[in-house]
């Protein structure tokens, strides 16, 4: 993943969350994303879900001091996580200077407070690591968090001399065990399961990931179980260089326990020569059919795509080229140019793009929304979030 200082760039997370502004409960009616433990809610028609967002953004500014702002350590991506007792922005910085990276929560009580009650941060990689290379891997990327676990990219990077980075093809994939959040007392979530190492390395750094359950079934097109069903799959993508790898899991009962992903297909965006996702996100239809969001920010041009995958034996990305076959397929369904909202300067590197920072959220079966974070926090993170007519 190239960093944002150099060149201007998960899907994250895909569950229903409620938005803060100061002193309002907006949403505070909203019902519990998860259907179960790494379960999602399906959306009963997604293309009409995602023509619906409001292409202008709403403002919101958060609390955080990363203490980590400078030109090479800045956020990643962005979503958001709703526990018992309070909500929680989740933001990834890098830490280039740094042997570790950290991922930040940032609650709001249910009555909505002016304050917020808890910052906590959890490092990611726990224990430091060096790759072959002796990089630390520090540099988490495009985040997705589905029902109550987080999947988190983590790439070796170096930067320890000021406005310097050199990105490896070397990562990590963890799952994160977000529970602790839900307490009334909440804590750093420290459960943390690491899922795959290096699995891009023929081609680039990892700058995001996706995940989302399907069903057991291998055989035809590949569809959701319905809620409650035991027996699932997983399905991860991973994005790095305008390519993307799909994975699918062994059957299980839930997301900890899945394992033995294996890797289904590869897939080029190169030519469209625009496409450097710096977050993605998985989601499915109520059919079962699985979607993917895509965030990228041309010069200052913030944009989400929306594409359908399918899977027969394998995985067709539409709009895409196969590396195996060469055939392209072309079912983008729509891309959203949004407007983000600044709080100064227009600037690509610190101002409020999908490039700094990005995620959606499923709030129900009719609506799901986008958003985007400034780059740095230094105290505050300007937000903006993408609503539907559904809501204010």
């Amino acid at each position: 993943m190239n960093s944002k200082k150099f060149k201007i760039t998960k899907l994250q997370a895909a569950v229903a969350a409620v938005i803060f502004t100061p002193g309002i409960n907006l949403f505070g009616t909203l019902s519990s994303p998860s259907v179960g433990n790494g379960r999602m809610i399906r959306v009963s028609n997604p293309l009409n879900a995602f023509n619906a967002i409001k292409a202008d953004g709403n403002k919101n500014k958060i609390q955080l001091n990363s203490g980590l702002a400078n030109s090479s350590s800045h956020i990643q991506s962005y979503a958001r996580y709703r526990g018992s007792s309070y909500d929680f922005h989740v933001f990834s910085h890098s830490n280039l200077a740094g042997e570790v990276g950290y991922i930040y929560f940032v609650s709001e009580e249910r009555n909505y407070k002016n304050e917020p009650r808890y910052s906590l941060t959890l490092k990611i990689p726990q224990k430091t690591e060096k790759d072959k290379a002796g990089y630390w891997y520090n540099h988490p990327g495009g985040i997705q968090i589905i029902g109550d676990f987080m999947i988190v990219p983590v790439i070796s990077a170096y930067g320890k001399v000021a406005g310097t980075s050199t990105f490896t093809n070397r990562s990590i994939i963890y799952i994160v065990d977000l529970t602790p959040l839900k307490s009334s007392t909440p804590s750093v979530p420290n459960n943390i399961k690491e899922i795959m190492r290096e699995p891009n390395g023929s081609y680039g750094s990892l700058s995001a990931a996706g995940i989302v359950d399907i069903k057991k079934e291998l055989t035809g097109d590949v569809k959701t179980d319905k809620a409650g069903s035991n027996d699932i799959r997983y399905m991860m993508a991973l994005y790095a260089d305008e390519r993307l790898e799909i994975y699918i899991s062994d059957v299980t009962s839930n997301l900890w326990d899945a394992k033995n992903y294996d890797y289904i297909k590869k897939y080029s965006f190169s030519e469209r020569g625009k496409n450097n996702y710096q977050t993605i996100g998985l989601f499915c239809d109520t059919a079962g059919d699985v979607y993917m969001l895509g965030f990228r920010t041309n010069g200052t041009n913030d944009y989400c795509d929306l594409y359908k995958l399918t899977v027969n034996n394998g995985t067709e990305l539409y709009k895409v080229t196969s590396l195996a076959d060469n055939d392209t397929y072309e079912m983008l369904l729509k891309s959203k140019h949004l407007t983000c909202k600044q709080d100064g300067v227009n600037d690509p590197f610190l101002g409020v793009h999908v490039t700094n920072g990005a995620g959606f959220e499923i709030i129900s079966a009719d609506e799901f929304w986008l958003y985007a974070t400034s780059g740095h926090a230094g105290g505050n993170v300007m937000t903006n979030y993408f609503t539907s007519p559904l809501r204010p």
